[in-house]
């Protein structure tokens, strides 16, 4: 029931504090987000939150997990929340763009030091990577590296200027997002796999103009992988393609996802209003709800569901308040591409994954949500 901290969890903590600090004294807190229904959205999704630990408490004294991992782990998350609130606020297109390309060559670097080191000389990093001892095709936690990586990817496209195809910029996204999708379908996650499917329709859709590139570089990613597999010990540090699983198992849902669906619905219906209390499936089954909407609604019931109206209705306005009025082409609008995808990639994820406290999740939402650093300008003007 520990929860998990690092450095960034600081640095996302003191960029909350000083950004909402100085949006305060400045009198400009109130357009921190495009839409003010989002504040509304943040209050309810804490008082589901606080709902879910209060059942707990009052059915089985709540545990360590649900306070530490649910209660306080929220504070994690509206760190990121707000640090990706304050990039948008303070940075220009250009240099998010660069920022995109520095997460992506992070999530790239993270996985060719694994392959290396992991795969080709069998060390197990334990101490960098904490993938305990469940390693399977590059590391314990597959599906949250593929989310990180198709997330970073969504990043790419939102903020790439595609009126010029020829730029270096796009040259370089084309690179990048060519090595994630190969690195997605090699990880062994079937939810990384969907991932990787729509992120290459939108590589072949939209930066088509750099064919010639990304049959190289997917070509060269291939080569790299298989040649990294031909001097492994096959037995232990093998990499194949979806990590050798049978692709006509792809739709079949494992055991321990479907019990965790069976067990979280069981406990919703039998406490349908205000659910189980934050943890009941953890003390229930020994296993998280791999499924965000079935984890709300049985372990905070209806009232929670409604709770999570707010800030839906906060999304639905940001967006089209912010892309009803682009006079841009649909092939040029990169905010409208990156939108869509997020909107596939979370919804995807979000009905095989335990992702409500992923990150990157809370630092994109904060992003795609908050006034852009040009509108900033002409508020501050």
């Amino acid at each position: 029931g520990v929860i998990t901290f690092n450095s960034a969890d600081i640095i996302a903590l003191m960029l909350m504090i000083n950004f909402t600090l100085g949006r305060y004294l400045k009198g400009q807190l109130k357009f921190i987000w495009v839409n003010h229904l989002m504040w509304i959205g943040l209050i309810s999704i804490f008082l589901t939150i606080v709902l879910g630990w209060f059942i707990g408490w009052l059915y089985f004294d709540s545990n360590e997990w649900a306070t530490t991992n649910r209660l306080m782990g929220f504070i994690i998350a509206l760190s990121f929340l707000f640090s990706g609130a304050a990039m948008r606020f303070h940075i220009s297109q250009e240099m998010l763009v660069k920022f995109g390309f520095v997460l992506a060559f992070s999530f790239i670097f993270s996985a060719f030091y694994k392959i290396i080191l992991f795969n080709l000389n069998g060390i197990n990093f334990i101490t960098i990577y904490n993938w305990k001892s469940s390693i399977q095709g590059f590391m314990g936690d597959r599906n949250a590296f593929c989310f990180l990586g198709a997330v970073c990817s969504t990043f790419i496209a939102y903020n790439l200027r595609l009126s010029d195809v020829n730029n270096k910029s796009t040259k370089i996204a084309t690179t990048l997002l060519s090595i994630i999708t190969i690195l997605l379908i090699y990880s062994g996650s079937r939810t990384g796999l969907g991932a990787a499917i729509f992120i290459g329709i939108y590589i072949v859709l939209f930066l088509n103009k750099h064919t010639l590139l990304i049959m190289l570089v997917s070509i060269s990613m291939v080569s790299f992988l298989e040649s990294v597999n031909f001097f492994v010990s096959k037995a232990t540090y093998g990499i194949s393609v979806l990590d050798g699983r049978d692709l006509t198992a792809t739709f079949i849902v494992d055991d321990v996802r479907g019990d965790s669906w069976t067990s979280g619905l069981k406990i919703f219906l039998e406490n349908p209003f205000f659910g189980g209390g934050l943890g009941s499936n953890i003390r229930q089954s020994g296993v998280v709800i791999h499924n965000v909407w079935v984890w709300i609604i049985s372990e905070m019931g209806l009232v929670g569901i409604l709770l999570c109206i707010p800030i839906g209705l906060a999304f639905v306005k940001t967006i089209w308040k912010r892309l009803y009025k682009m006079n841009i082409p649909l092939s040029q609008n990169s905010q409208l591409h990156g939108t869509i995808l997020f909107i596939i990639i979370f919804g995807g994820f979000s009905l095989f994954q335990d992702i409500a406290y992923q990150r990157i999740l809370w630092l994109m939402l904060g992003f795609i949500m908050a006034t852009s650093f040009n509108d900033k300008k002409k508020i501050e003007n």
